[in-house]
């Protein structure tokens, strides 16, 4: 028996900016409008079901789509969603659409400015970098930095430079062309961390990494890299401050968060209590009948069998349930947790200490409760 695919054109067009100029290399993807829209766009990016347009910003999309379309543009190497421009209401077999695409939404504004020292002096030798891929890459000559290609939206820049501490600044790109003025970074303070068994015995074996923490709990931005000195961990990109050092979350070992404080021109050494354990990936998936809307978060508390609390946390939902990653020393533990919505989950496991477990969070799933 013949299997016949009914596919039509879906919609024809052209993509311009506000001079109506063509904007030739931006993926089109076009989908059925509704609620799940944003969905069925991921999906058809993520496999390739979209369109380039070409030289004279013209595209055109088949498909099997019967409603009305969303049409979704994107610019090449853009990822998100917000990043692109929309269409919605767009009739089947559309022909001689052309989609005007704002400025805001266009890469061509540019940041410049200064990267200096504590005194404002030019660092000369200071870098820049991203933390996603750009053509043109930001760059950054005698201490001037320009950064051009950007979209109008958040822009997050990461800034070097040595003997100092490197700084994350998140900037608001509203301009076409934007001096940011002087970003100041702090002299380094040099960390040397050295591992030891919580019961004050020598660690044996490769080092763990560290990973560091602000003062309010929060992963610091960008994560310093430490490297081995003697038996110890050596820091010295970060800035004077409050910091936690926990351990790094691909580390099978476990340790309290460990206060410590950074102040100019004062080395600091730190003995560090660790225990080895296995990482574990708590999983709550809330029933049918009352699932979690965005926003909703889950207290929850894990308890030793010898009574300890090993983690209390707050998790938000991310697609329609909640995941925390913990490592646990050896022992059986009861898990509690609830939601302001109603939600209730309890729960235990164990932990024994296997050489031939695989390096991944094993997934425990915590049952809801009535």
């Amino acid at each position: 028996r013949d299997i016949v695919i009914d596919e039509h054109l879906l919609v024809r067009g052209r993509l311009l900016d506000e001079q109506r100029e063509p904007l030739p290399g931006w993926r089109v993807v076009a989908v059925a409008d509704g609620a799940s829209a944003d969905q069925a766009v991921a999906r058809a990016l993520a496999y390739w079901q979209h369109t380039t347009t070409d030289a004279r910003g013209a595209f055109e999309l088949f498909g099997t789509e019967r409603g009305p379309l969303l049409v979704q543009c994107m610019p090449e190497g853009a990822f998100q969603l917000d990043a692109g421009h929309r269409e919605a209401g767009v009739g089947v077999g559309t022909t001689g659409l052309d989609i005007v695409v704002p400025a805001s939404k266009l890469r061509r504004s540019k940041l410049t400015g200064r990267i200096v020292g504590a005194d404002g002096g030019q660092l000369t030798e200071a870098t820049v970098r991203t933390y996603v891929r750009r053509d043109p890459p930001p760059r950054c000559e005698q201490g001037r930095f320009v950064y051009e290609g950007l979209a109008h939206g958040k822009a997050v820049v990461i800034f070097e430079a040595p003997g100092h501490g490197s700084r994350r600044v998140v900037f608001e790109v509203d301009q076409a062309e934007q001096d940011v003025g002087d970003i100041v970074l702090q002299p380094a303070v040099e960390l040397r961390v050295r591992p030891r068994l919580a019961d004050g015995g020598e660690w044996r074996g490769p080092l763990p990494a560290p990973a560091i923490r602000t003062a309010d709990g929060r992963y610091h931005e960008p994560q310093p890299t430490a490297f081995a000195d003697g038996g110890q961990l050596v820091i010295r990109t970060l800035s004077p401050g409050s910091y936690l050092l926990v351990p790094s979350r691909s580390e099978q070992v476990a340790a309290a968060p460990l206060p410590f404080t950074l102040r100019v021109g004062e080395p600091v050494q730190l003995d560090w209590p660790v225990r080895v354990g296995r990482r574990r990936l708590l999983r709550f998936q809330p029933p049918a009948d009352l699932p979690a809307v965005d926003g909703t978060v889950l207290s929850l508390r894990v308890v030793h069998e010898n009574g300890a609390v090993e983690l209390e946390h707050q998790q938000e939902v991310h697609r329609g349930a909640w995941f925390v990653r913990h490592t646990f020393v050896p022992g059986r533990y009861r898990v509690t947790a609830t939601t302001p919505a109603g939600h209730r989950f309890e729960g235990g496991f164990e932990v024994i200490l296997q050489k031939d477990e695989a390096e991944v969070a094993t997934e425990v799933v915590v049952p809801p409760r009535r």
